[in-house]
Order: structure tokens, then sequence, then C-alpha cells
């Protein structure tokens, strides 16, 4: 298990929990009671070893859905998976979008990175020195990944807006053997 994720998949007002587990090759949702407490775990595939879950309104339906960066090769490559929720705690067929075979992925972040309202997923990829960007078209789907230039081996990813020009800019921090690092790719309309 490397990332527990804990948000309202259900709209009952209470934490749900989501883990990604990479030795089991799946994730398992547990439906918060409110009280501490947490129901029998609901297996949900994605993608070969998943690593990381997030959440976002990937179709725009008002119901949150997920988003699963895998560190295990599918078909060849490594990829993200897409999972819709239907607002009531369940989830539908993963969709796998190739994110390429030299990303490792190590962590994500969904942000708008291109202010057209609608999410996108940046995904720390060690191996490389870039950054896939999966830019969402707002309806469950995403344009050609687009790889940013980034720092060596990123290991974990944020977004903010760092130099207050109104666009998302991305930080990736890396943990190499030589050197920690924080890198800044700053966010443009270019």
């Amino acid at each position: 298990m490397y990332l527990v994720l804990y948000t309202d998949l259900n709209g009952d007002g209470k934490l749900d929990v989501v883990t990604a587990n990479s030795n089991g090759n799946n994730l398992s949702l547990r439906i918060g009671m409110g009280n501490g407490t947490f129901g029998a775990a609901t297996p949900l595939s994605a993608g070969s070893s998943p690593i990381f879950v997030t959440t976002a309104d990937w179709n725009g339906d008002g119901k949150l859905d997920l988003g699963v960066v895998n560190n295990g090769i599918t078909t060849g490559t490594y990829v993200a998976s897409i999972l819709l929720g239907d607002g009531a705690g369940s989830f539908g067929t993963a969709t796998n979008i190739d994110i390429g075979n030299a990303t490792v992925p190590r962590g994500a972040v969904v942000g708008d990175f291109n202010l057209d309202g609608k999410p996108d997923l940046a995904v720390a990829g060690y191996g490389n020195n870039t950054i896939p960007v999966l830019l969402g078209k707002g309806d469950g789907t995403f344009e050609s990944v687009v790889s940013l230039n980034g720092p060596a081996n990123p290991q974990s990813i944020d977004t903010a807006d760092v130099n207050g020009d109104g666009w998302p800019d991305i930080v990736a921090t890396t943990s190499l053997t030589t050197s920690q690092n924080v890198s800044v790719m700053l966010g443009s309309c270019k």
C-alpha cells in the first residue's frame, strides 16, 4: 500500500478511504460509517501495481472519479488509470492512458494546467527528466500526453501559483543519491 486517500465518494457526508495496493494490483475502497469505522474493502481494478490515487470530477457530472498512477508495466508501457464514479461509491472499469515506458510513476497531482476549467493530471515520473501531463477534456477522456521538461527523477509533485501570475505551476522534489532538490516549472499561456 503506497497511498491512502480520504474523501466522501458516496455523498453521505462521511469520509471514505481508498488505498493503492501495489502488491495486490488493485485499489481498496472502504465506505466510512461516520463513527471512525469503515465497511468491508471493495477491490477496484486499475493498472499494474497502482502506487498513487487521487480524485477529481474527470467527466463533469458532479461526481468524484479516481485517477491512479501505476508503477507496473501494462501492455508495454506505464499507464495512468481513470475510474469514473457514480456518486454512490461505485466505479466503472478503469480506462488506461499511456504515459510512456521511460517514466516510472511515483505520484501525481490534479490541477487545471491550461485554465480551461477541466481537471488535468500531472505525473511525477522517476527515470527520466520529464513530467507527463494529461490534459482533461472534461468528458472523462484526455488529450495526448504533454511531456514537460522537468527535474531528474522526480519523486513527488504538487501544484500552486508560486509566482502569482494566475497560472498553476508545478513543484517537484527529487531525491537523488548525490542531491535533493526542489524544482519549479512555471505555467504559462504558451
